[in-house]
């Protein structure tokens, strides 16, 4: 049998420039993998705005529907004011802050046959640069108190 010595002149090590040039490879490898990481956490903070403004719409359209089979267009708006904390810009448009939300509501008159068409916009802030969600409906008010 033949055996390998190794004699102490062996300078079959690693240099500095194949341990710079693995590094820089390992280096590029995972940065990649934290922008995929930080992609991801953006996205999710991005769906999470848009899921919980949509969420806070779809509650005042149930609201607003409520108000419609309860009372009259007329009272109906006195309700949206009073009980609902909106604040009437106009004759048909609403507006509130709440949850670091802009809402703005438009309520056309009613038809002849009772139905009138509801909008509600969610926005990041007042300015109304930045939409959230949207809805609209159709509501049948009821006719007589």
């Amino acid at each position: 049998m033949r055996f390998n010595i190794i004699s102490p002149n062996n300078n079959k090590g690693l240099t500095l420039i194949e341990l710079l040039v693995s590094f820089t490879l390992i280096s590029i490898i995972l940065l990649s993998f934290f922008y995929f990481f930080i992609q991801g956490a953006k996205s999710n903070q991005v769906s999470k705005e848009i899921i919980d403004a949509t969420a806070l719409a779809q509650t005042y359209m149930e609201k607003f529907y409520k108000i419609s089979m309860e009372h009259t267009y007329t009272a109906g708006l006195a309700m949206i004011s009073e009980d609902e904390g909106f604040n009437q810009v106009s004759s048909n448009i609403f507006n509130k802050s709440e949850n670091n939300y802009y809402l703005k509501l438009e309520l056309l008159q009613p038809s002849a046959s009772g139905i009138s068409v509801v909008r509600l916009y969610i926005y990041s802030d007042e300015t109304e640069n930045n939409l959230k969600a949207q809805m609209e409906s159709r509501l049948k008010w009821k006719t007589n108190e």
